[in-house]
């Protein structure tokens, strides 16, 4: 006797193609996170002000050793592997980092794919920085941090301003690095050499 019973349905396909993607991301900014979509909020005045005292601060130690690019506020997709039209994740970190050898293969593999400049980034970054604002949500937070360790992000940067504190995520190990306000900060597997007062990060004023 055959098995007439209905077939199980397909499990739903996690994400969306690019195309939509990118229409809707031109009207609302927002991640898509283990097929969450997280909307991304402007960021406020002392977010910004960080996100470029550290900007500037990488992009000066790259000028002296040019190890990569760093981008600010740039998306990165995560395609699916056997279609590159279909996103199946995407993040808007703060800031990334891509190491100059990986960055250069990228854009060399790239240049045969018609307006792929006007795309967003198809590749994991070596590191993602965080910028903690109060509004928040701790959860997300967590869930970006595990999604970008997961998926190949060499570390991860969470800066909180209201505690002068820079948290660092490697993906081989649980021990959370902490560096709090009067420290400098270094020893970055991603960017080795470079250091960073957390004072000049915090400290008040436009200098």
């Amino acid at each position: 006797m055959s098995d007439l019973s209905p077939a199980a349905p397909a499990p739903a396909r996690e994400g969306m193609p690019l195309d939509q993607f990118l229409a809707e991301t031109n009207d609302q900014v927002f991640e898509l996170i283990d097929g969450l979509r997280r909307e991304k909020m402007p960021a406020a005045y002392l977010h910004s002000r960080i996100l470029m005292r550290l900007l500037f601060a990488i992009h000066h130690y790259l000028l002296q050793d040019p190890l990569g690019v760093i981008m600010a506020e740039a998306a990165f997709v995560l395609p699916e592997r056997n279609d590159p039209n279909w996103v199946k994740g995407s993040r808007v970190p703060d800031l990334m980092f891509i190491s100059r050898a990986r960055i250069e293969a990228y854009e060399a593999t790239m240049l045969t794919s018609p307006n792929w400049e006007s795309r967003p980034l198809m590749l994991v970054p070596d590191l993602v920085i965080e910028i903690v604002s109060p509004n928040d949500n701790a959860s997300q937070l967590n869930e970006k941090i595990g999604y970008d360790l997961l998926n190949g992000v060499r570390e991860v940067w969470v800066i909180y301003p209201a505690t002068g504190e820079l948290f660092v995520h490697t993906p081989d190990s649980e021990t959370v690095r902490v560096v709090r306000r009067g420290l400098v900060f270094s020893g970055s597997d991603v960017l080795p050499g470079f250091t960073l007062a957390l004072n000049d990060l915090f400290t008040e004023g436009l200098a």
